[in-house]
């Protein structure tokens, strides 16, 4: 199993826990913001009976300090899982009948996955939420926060690596590109699609539009 982790020390944080709080209270951007990491052909879900029949899930956004620097957590998808195998993604996974809501399917998946204590995890708020055409998916992202850095244990059967993100990478436009990747709902052709580079890898898609709207909501409230 990888573990995937900043090597850069920062003496001062350049964003704090308690300017994730603040900037959670703001009102959320929405799809202004998540369209900035969109692929180009992509348009806004405007059909309530769309969403209305579309799957129902939670991905949790954790931010915790490490190396003096506040970070969050991706995974890299298990080649042997039957969707979306091999992407990086969030924690987080489609709502249980007995999850209360959508935090509760957060908090859940995220422990599930990457066998996490909840006793110190503080949940924030929740994003504006994300539909996923190609799988029928309705995305409820979920930020929380830990004041210590977790002690992570991957589930090897769905994550193949933990990538721990520095939130001054995801804050630095300069690491914003395009790039051509396949779409799936387009039969593989290869589409302009916006990038961020985090530690090491390339997140697109879903998993780039929903931390576009946190990136673009910790700006506004002048939290970076």
């Amino acid at each position: 199993m990888k573990t995937n982790g900043s090597a850069t020390a920062s003496i001062q944080p350049k964003l704090t826990l308690d300017d994730v709080r603040r900037a959670m209270q703001a009102p959320l951007p929405g799809w202004p913001a998540q369209r900035k990491m969109a692929p180009l052909h992509r348009d806004m879900i405007t059909s309530q009976a769309t969403l209305d029949q579309a799957r129902l899930s939670s991905v949790l956004v954790l931010l915790y300090p490490k190396y003096g620097e506040l970070h969050f957590v991706l995974t890299l998808r298990a080649d042997t899982l039957n969707k979306h195998k091999g992407q990086i993604s969030l924690p987080g996974g489609s709502c249980d009948p007995s999850d209360l809501d959508f935090t509760d399917t957060a908090l859940r998946e995220a422990h599930e996955e990457l066998g996490v204590s909840l006793t110190n995890i503080h949940v924030l708020g929740a994003l504006s939420p994300m539909y996923v055409p190609p799988s029928n998916f309705l995305i409820h992202p979920i930020v929380a926060i830990t004041p210590t850095q977790p002690d992570f244990h991957p589930n090897i059967g769905e994550v193949a690596a933990i990538i721990e993100v520095p939130m001054s990478d995801l804050l630095n436009s300069a690491l914003i590109s395009i790039q051509q990747r396949p779409a799936t709902s387009m039969g593989g052709q290869l589409i302009a699609v916006p990038t961020f580079y985090a530690n090491g890898h390339y997140v697109w898609g879903a998993t780039a539009m929903i931390l576009a709207e946190f990136v673009e909501l910790i700006q506004s409230a002048g939290a970076s």
